[in-house]
């Protein structure tokens, strides 16, 4: 059943587990989660697994934690690779502007892109694991460059609209809640790039197909907003508005979306793809790929040439690849509790797809962290989270201990590290040195590690290869030169 098991993983399940935790990789969560291993209460459940990145929703709570606490057990107490904030679009009750969302630890609701992302990069300057922020829900939410002289709305009869830009819009005669509600069938105002307009005959209000215009939609014009704030470009408090024109202060963070392996058909060309974006870069910087929820069951095996029918369409930025996360789900909202097979195949098909350069993939999502602590003690011994991992996982993951140093061995503290995966040139961590020299963090084991630092006035730099061995921690020391 699993391509990628090894026969030394049970002969290795002592060394992993010496210090508590399992050592970090590129598998984590989305969403974090707290509480205790449903078979041993007095165990924390996060030490069952050690994971090397999570995603955390820009809320005042998420998994069990507030956002402050979250972040300072993350950041701190785990020391993680990589974390990214998650954005809430209006589908899931956050707008594109909320100029009262200013606090730091205490989004408000509705929560705003535009703040939220201000706020990843403020939070960035004492977290440097923090990698961007991940927009959710993001292609059911994007309208692209419209606006209102040139979109259609629904007729009055029909006002209320819901859809999204693969499975086409439709237009209800009362409030729609994910589909029409009352008597009257919806029209179809726009067909979906994927499914056209299904069964429902068309509103004949659009004969030419322009765009619908979507209330509450994230527009292009609104995504150059939200990067410009992520990287750190000033915000009104009062507005809102982002001012493009002043300085860059976080341009490491990057912005990744959620999108559907079902919504890739018909995006070829898209401006989403090709965008540039300062000097020699694009406006999307990742994807967060996901098969839908209900469909993992069925269509589980499918998610590797999904995979590649993305890199298919997004292959026109070459030579720069579009990075992604892939990832499963352990629940749904429509759903529940999903079939741990399919669940499985898709782990062990992402296993075996890191490393690839022409995937470029950067880690891997569970969904949901927070449905963990939910498991009673037979979904947990179904899924066996912890013994499939220990097989399939762990005996691939090694742990590097640096210290950066100076020409005379002195070290140098609060440098800036940067860790790439040299097989696929993907992103595993930034760190910064601590008043030893020190940092610290997880890896594959198949492909070496690129590490490059650079003292915190930029006066001095350095750069080394390194490559781990499994269940072990490497030791070294980076020398750093003078870079005038």
């Amino acid at each position: 059943m699993f391509r990628f098991v090894k026969m030394f993983a049970i002969t290795l399940h002592f060394v992993l587990f010496a210090q508590g935790v399992p050592m970090q990789g590129f598998l984590g969560t989305y969403h974090a989660f707290n509480g205790s291993d449903p078979t041993n209460p007095s165990t924390p459940l996060w030490n069952d697994f050690g994971f090397g990145t999570v995603a955390i929703e820009n809320s005042d709570r998420d998994g069990g934690y507030d956002l402050q606490n979250d972040l300072d057990f993350q950041c701190h107490k785990a020391d993680v690779n990589s974390i990214f904030g998650m954005l809430l679009p209006p589908t899931e009750g956050g707008v594109v502007n909320n100029p009262n969302d200013t606090s730091l630890y205490k989004p408000v609701s509705p929560p705003g892109l535009i703040q939220g992302a201000a706020r990843w990069s403020k939070l960035s300057k004492s977290c440097p694991q923090i990698s961007g922020v991940i927009i959710d829900d993001f292609l059911g939410n994007y309208v692209g460059k419209v606006n209102n002289s040139d979109c259609v709305k629904c007729p009055p009869s029909q006002p209320y609209m819901y859809g999204s830009r693969t499975a086409g819009f439709y237009c209800c005669s009362e409030k729609a809640t994910g589909h029409c509600d009352g008597p009257k069938p919806p029209c179809c105002l726009v067909p979906g790039s994927v499914e056209g307009c299904q069964v429902e005959a068309r509103c004949g209000t659009n004969p030419t197909n322009k765009p619908a215009c979507q209330e509450g939609g994230i527009s292009f014009y609104d995504l150059q907003n939200i990067k410009a704030a992520l990287q750190g470009k000033e915000v009104d408090p009062y507005t809102g508005t982002v001012n493009h024109s002043s300085p860059v202060t976080t341009g490491n963070l990057r912005l990744f979306v959620v999108w559907y392996t079902v919504q890739t058909a018909g995006m070829e060309g898209n401006e989403l793809i090709t965008a540039p974006w300062g000097n020699d870069g694009y406006l999307l910087d990742g994807a967060s790929l996901w098969m839908e929820g209900p469909a993992q069951d069925t269509q589980a095996g499918l998610y590797t040439s999904q995979i590649e029918q993305f890199r298919e369409v997004t292959k026109m930025r070459s030579p720069d690849t579009l990075p992604i996360f892939t990832g499963s789900y352990l629940i749904h909202s429509r759903v529940g509790w999903l079939k741990p097979a399919p669940f499985w195949d898709m782990v062990n098909q992402s296993l075996g797809l890191y490393g690839n350069r022409s995937i470029g993939m950067e880690g891997f999502y569970i969904f949901a962290g927070d449905a963990i602590p939910q498991m009673n003690t037979s979904t947990w011994e179904t899924f066996d989270l912890v013994g499939n991992l220990e097989k399939m996982y762990w005996p691939h993951v090694g742990m590097g201990e640096g210290t950066c140093v100076d020409a005379t061995g002195k070290p140098v503290a609060n440098a800036i590290v940067e860790v790439t995966y040299t097989d696929s040139q993907v992103s595993v961590t930034r760190k910064v040195s601590d008043e030893n020299g020190r940092f610290s963090f997880g890896g594959w084991v198949a492909g070496f590690h690129k590490i490059d630092v650079k003292s915190s006035d930029g006066g001095m730099s350095g750069t080394m290869s390194v490559q781990f061995s499994a269940g072990t921690t490497k030791q070294f020391s980076i020398k750093l030169q003078s870079s005038v």
